[in-house]
């Protein structure tokens, strides 16, 4: 993996920030223990923190995003999780995970996972006048989700404009009228387009090459594990259904490469 550089790009923390993350903070205290409501305070203000300098730098790269769209957003689940999501309009919810100036890794709850397109992992200055973005990682499969995120193994912010990208211009087209897109919607009708979009491009990311087109079969077929590595390319296509969703696969696939290959 790429080593991040750890001055990239430097987020002002200013009185909008922490006026946003008071009141964050202000909402959900009421809603914990009097035991917790120091300690779920200072999470929630931190978290706050995170989450607008992450806003800061997708609004700067031209994203929309909404700051109600997550679970952050409401003040009974923050004050209950530790959670720190952002949603992208289209795209889904990126977790942003706070952590101090020389810490090396950060923990990854449960609840912050599942439905989450990535991690940023956002450096706090002591002082918290400012943050410092390290870098990211894409989503996780169910059964590999770790649960610290280590600054080690980030990926640069280069790489996830690359991966939003992928992940736009796939949603895009599946949106689309061509008729590969129509399909795949009529298969996988009732799952969200931006949930298909992020199976697709884990597909691209993690499968070989050779098992792509039989790992976006699956997909189609709604029999899809992302990453097992285990799959029998030898395996009969025994069913005129089979064949066909294969070849709706190579010709999904051969679109997606077009788009994300340019």
């Amino acid at each position: 993996m790429n080593s991040p550089d750890l001055s990239f790009f430097t987020i002002p923390l200013g009185r909008q920030a922490h006026d946003r993350a008071r009141e964050f903070a202000r909402q959900s205290i009421s809603f914990a223990s009097e035991a917790q409501k120091n300690a779920v305070g200072k999470r929630i203000y931190l978290n706050s923190l995170a989450v607008f300098a992450v806003n800061y730098y997708l609004n700067w790269l031209a994203y929309e995003t909404d700051w109600m769209g997550g679970d952050f957003a409401d003040p009974i689940l923050r004050s209950r999780w530790d959670i720190a999501d952002l949603a992208i309009a289209d795209l889904g919810k990126l977790e942003c995970r706070p952590l101090w100036e020389g810490e090396t890794r950060v923990a990854l709850p449960p609840e912050a996972t599942g439905d989450r397109l990535g991690y940023i992992i956002v450096e706090l200055c002591n002082e918290l006048n400012g943050a410092h973005l390290l870098g990211f990682l894409p989503s996780f499969d169910e059964s590999s989700t770790p649960e610290f995120l280590s600054v080690s193994d980030l990926l640069s912010l280069d790489d996830l404009i690359d991966y939003l990208f992928r992940l736009e211009s796939t949603t895009e087209f599946l949106q689309g009228n061509d008729p590969i897109a129509q399909d795949v919607r009529d298969r996988l009708e009732g799952r969200e387009i931006s949930e298909i979009a992020a199976q697709l491009e884990r597909i691209y990311r993690q499968e070989s090459e050779e098992e792509q087109p039989y790992a976006i079969k699956d997909l189609l077929l709604r029999t899809a594990i992302v990453g097992t590595g285990d799959r029998n390319l030898n395996a009969p296509v025994n069913t005129d259904d089979d064949w066909e969703v294969l070849d709706l696969a190579e010709s999904l696939l051969e679109k997606l490469r077009t788009l994300w290959q340019g």
